[in-house]
């Protein structure tokens, strides 16, 4: 008498399911990783166009700044101005990510969305080293503390108004 063996053992059933869910493991550390090196890369990007505006700002005159918002793509967007008039242009002009990647920054304890309609403004006192004020508030002097990268992962760039100071943790 032959018998009909159709379907599959408990143990094959085991070991498939045990394949599968180790390569969906795998796959998904992969994919967090790719978008946690973008993310890092945008705030160490960001992070290097702060210090070379501290440095230019320091060696030579003027109102130096940069400006830090979103372009019309989404992705987050750097420009560098060597002259304060109103309308100047900006004497360049970086992109450090693509619209996966959001940024936040903090002046005066409230934090807001970076866009294209709420940009951060980011200059140095040349006879200090330290930031300029964002804003005013009668007599106080309301400052950038810190910005924050978001993609997937969270990189947080610690702005040090009093010294200009910065650092990515």
């Amino acid at each position: 008498m032959r018998r009909n063996h159709r379907g599959f053992t408990l143990v094959e059933v085991i070991v498939v399911v045990s394949i599968l869910s180790a390569l969906t493991g795998i796959i998904s550390l992969s994919v967090s990783s790719v978008f946690s090196v973008r993310v890092r890369r945008c705030a160490t990007e960001i992070n290097a166009f702060i210090s070379m505006c501290k440095v230019n700002s320091m060696s030579r005159g003027g109102d130096i700044r940069i400006v830090l918002d979103v372009d019309d793509n989404g992705g987050i967007r750097g420009r560098y101005y060597e002259d304060g008039s109103p309308g100047a242009e900006p004497k360049s002009t970086e992109i450090f990510s693509d619209a996966n990647v959001s940024a936040e920054f903090t002046v005066g304890g409230v934090t807001t969305a970076l866009s294209s309609d709420n940009p951060l403004t980011l200059s140095f006192d040349r006879s200090t080293g330290g930031f300029k004020p964002c804003a005013m508030a009668g007599t106080e002097k309301i400052y950038c503390t810190s910005i924050s990268v978001t993609g997937g992962k969270t990189y947080v760039i610690t702005l040090v108004p009093s010294t200009g100071n910065h650092y990515m943790g």
